[in-house]
């Protein structure tokens, strides 16, 4: 038995808002901390994880540079830890200097009773002229699901139909219930994997 699955988007342009202000602060507020695919005019392309966003008609890039830092325990003040809910091996710190700076950093050990080592996270930003951007998408996994669900019951309904002669005598058969449920858990397989694509064209 075969599955089809087609995966939905959501389309923007400058068009589709009252001004192009609009239209950036409704990029910047979808977009943060997503994983985008950005593609440029030349038809170029590639992926960023970190951070994104438009300001003055420029693309801004916010990438991450993480580089081994030691730091003597007298120079701490304070250290607050943010774990992930998710998994509590993937953590965050925000270390709080005697001199009033912050560090952000991702994770650390002792090293021994004065010093500390750190993974630092500095950020380093790049521009792209927003003439240079033709699009930039994301996908939202879960969001496929509902649309998944959809065409696998659709799909199951229409096979037991087809596999059952249109009529059945007797006893509901065990398929008659495998079929819907085989296609729905299928379906909404699929639709996780393939996702809902949103793009926001800047030079379509």
């Amino acid at each position: 038995m075969m599955f089809l699955f087609i995966g939905c988007s959501s389309i923007y342009k400058v068009s589709n808002f009252p001004s192009k202000e609009k239209f950036y602060e409704d990029f910047n507020k979808s977009v943060k901390n997503k994983f985008v695919k950005v593609t440029l005019r030349n038809d170029s392309a590639f992926n960023l994880q970190t951070g994104i966003m438009v300001s003055n008609d420029s693309l801004i890039l916010i990438k991450q540079i993480i580089s081994e830092q030691k730091i003597k325990k007298n120079n701490i003040k304070n250290i607050k830890y943010f774990y992930d809910n998710m998994d509590i091996s993937n953590y965050t710190i925000k270390i709080f200097l005697n001199d009033g700076s912050i560090v952000n950093a991702k994770n650390g050990e002792i090293f021994n009773d004065s010093l500390y080592i750190f993974n630092i996270i500095k950020e380093q930003k790049e521009y792209l002229t927003i003439r240079e951007v033709k699009e930039v998408s994301y996908k939202s996994n879960w969001l496929g699901v509902p649309f998944g669900f959809g065409t696998g019951l659709g799909l199951g309904m229409v096979a037991t139909k087809i596999e059952s002669g249109l009529s059945y005598q007797g006893s509901i058969p065990s398929w008659f219930i495998v079929v819907p449920i085989t296609s729905i858990i299928a379906g909404s397989i699929l639709g996780w994997f393939e996702g809902y694509n949103y793009t926001y064209q800047f030079n379509p």
